[in-house]
């Protein structure tokens, strides 16, 4: 989890124990892993990377966060919430009141095809797509789930 402008908040811990060579030997005793707290912050900051083979489009259907005690995170102001970066097709020549726009992933709404549910947006390979999700406090977040964008 990132905060805007702020270095990751997220930090591991080494776990101590020998590592192995490929014939099966011990090599020398070192981090055979990393411990990852639960990440804490205010704003998570989604970072979407590739699509499900759309060469022009990505969207998701909805997202669940759940603070340390497994206790959904609600937003009770989504607009002004929920930001993205393309925002939604929207912003393309042709649009312009679409409802596929980010404020639809936290409605609730996981399993559906609607457009007044889904948010879905420009994506172009080497960009930047980015969601933002200002919880309105710091949490400590246990699971996010997340829906892929659905069409019939």
């Amino acid at each position: 989890m990132q905060a805007r402008g702020s270095t990751p908040l997220m930090h591991g811990a080494a776990v101590g124990g020998a590592s192995w060579a490929s014939d099966g030997g011990a090599v020398a005793a070192g981090p055979i892993g990393v411990l990852a707290p639960l990440p804490t912050g205010r704003v998570l900051q989604l970072d979407l990377l590739s699509t499900w083979g759309d060469p022009h489009y990505v969207g998701l259907t909805g997202i669940e966060l759940f603070d340390a005690d497994g206790e959904p995170v609600s937003f009770s102001d989504p607009r002004e919430q929920l930001r993205a970066e393309p925002a939604s097709v929207n912003v393309l020549p042709g649009y312009g009141n679409d409802p596929r726009v980010v404020s639809n992933l936290v409605d609730g709404v996981l399993r559906t095809c609607d457009d007044l549910h889904l948010w879905l947006t420009p994506f172009t390979r080497g960009q930047r797509h980015v969601l933002w999700l200002d919880m309105g406090e710091t949490r400590t977040l246990s699971m996010a789930r997340l829906c892929n964008y659905n069409t019939p």
